[in-house]
């Protein structure tokens, strides 16, 4: 399997949050995030109704982030073959 690095902008707020938590709970910081995301899609898959309401709380995600202190992060995404 192929991968690549793709960057992406994390609010300062939300990284920070990341980070306490991983703290708290003794994960690494990447592997809670790869957590939290496996969490969330298998919630969405069982629970269509959940997506929606994400999606429509989270439409302006980028456009907020435009405007707030952000860190970069680097995230490593498999390439389809």
């Amino acid at each position: 399997m192929q991968v690549k690095r793709v960057e992406i902008e994390v609010e300062d707020a939300l990284h920070a949050a990341v980070q306490r938590f991983a703290q708290r709970t003794g994960m690494a910081y990447e592997v809670l995030c790869v957590a939290l995301m496996r969490e969330m899609l298998e919630r969405f898959e069982r629970q269509p109704a959940d997506l929606e309401d994400f999606l429509r709380r989270h439409q302006r995600t980028q456009l907020a982030l435009e405007g707030a202190e952000h860190q970069e992060l680097s995230i490593v995404v498999p390439v389809p073959e």
